[in-house]
């Protein structure tokens, strides 16, 4: 459910200790919705290899390597969703 949209919603809280130097990602569905010449999704799994494998570069470098993998997964298929990441490092964030 978007966040916002039903007033009646209800959603999961928690908190969450945040570390120096921990990575965060935010990303909308056209993430993993994007689909490649097959109709194969991108999908969750590959999103957290993606971002396992950027774990030591900078909030930016991180966003660029995901959506690059993301657009070597799809090749010349075109987008039908928005994609959108916030990528962050604590003390730093990077926008796509």
């Amino acid at each position: 459910m978007l966040v916002g949209i039903d007033a009646k919603q209800h959603y999961a809280k928690g908190l969450l200790d945040l570390h120096a130097d921990d990575l965060i990602l935010l990303y909308s569905d056209g993430l993993t919705d994007a689909m490649d010449a097959n109709r194969q999704k991108f999908g969750r799994d590959r999103v957290i290899q993606a971002m396992k494998a950027a774990v030591s570069c900078s909030a930016q470098d991180a966003l660029n390597a995901i959506l690059s993998k993301m657009r070597y997964f799809t090749g010349q298929q075109r987008s039908f969703d928005d994609t959108t990441l916030v990528v962050t490092r604590v003390g730093e964030v990077a926008t796509q």
